[in-house]
């Protein structure tokens, strides 16, 4: 079975790819990339904080084509339909059990906007 047919939408991956030029204070700048992946994505769990004070967040599950192994990293921004998540967490490969292949890489996520 190929897991690509199960991945309906599309990851647009904003990652750090090193430092860049000096900014105005002489500290390195982070430059970035992005690249798309084909993806599944899930609501994992929602909340809202009521301890005095009103925070809701929500937070998403997703499962990126195994070529996105190097873009999707702890420090990633997602656009996934339009809304904007954080990677929470490291993400990891899912390992066939049968075959040892990677089939796909999984991440938590949290949602931004």
């Amino acid at each position: 079975m190929n897991p690509l047919r199960l991945m309906p939408s599309t990851a647009a991956i904003t990652y750090p790819t090193g430092s860049g030029a000096d900014d105005g204070m002489g500290d390195p700048t982070m430059t970035t990339a992005t690249v798309s992946y084909r993806c599944a994505i899930w609501q994992g769990t929602r909340n809202e904080d009521t301890d005095n004070r009103a925070t809701a967040f929500e937070e998403w599950q997703i499962a990126v084509e195994p070529d996105g192994e190097t873009a999707l990293t702890a420090a990633s921004t997602l656009v996934v339909d339009g809304s904007t998540f954080q990677v929470y967490g490291p993400p990891w490969p899912a390992r066939n059990l049968r075959t040892g292949v990677i089939e796909h890489i999984e991440a938590t996520l949290r949602k931004t906007a």
